[in-house]
């Protein structure tokens, strides 16, 4: 399994119905995505907030995922929640491949 993870700079003030339109949209535009297999809401201890990784079957899958981001809004949000999105700044991406080893989940 493979995971995409990105970060941005977003406006926070003005964050808050985007916010909530991906609450309700989110999951059904993941499931349109080739390989989609959920989202990983794992707490990064370096990192003030919370992460949000997709994860997906393939890492070709997650790179096309990836790569679509860069097309701009989703198809179906409303204009002014789009204009909110487009000036946030995508400042790292990356895929990288999800392991699991005996232990790792804190067995001792």
């Amino acid at each position: 399994m493979f995971a995409r993870r990105a970060s941005y700079d977003i406006d926070l003030e003005n964050w808050g119905p985007v916010a909530e339109w991906f609450n309700e949209h989110g999951e059904a535009l993941n499931q349109q995505l080739g390989g989609y297999q959920g989202i990983d809401h794992a707490r990064r201890p370096r990192e003030r907030s919370d992460g949000r990784d997709g994860l997906y079957d393939s890492e070709g899958n997650a790179r096309e995922v990836d790569a679509s981001m860069d097309q701009g809004a989703p198809e179906g949000m409303p204009e002014e929640l789009r204009e909110i999105l487009m000036r946030g700044t995508r400042t790292s991406r990356g895929v990288y491949e999800v392991v699991q080893s005996a232990g790792s989940l804190g067995e001792q």
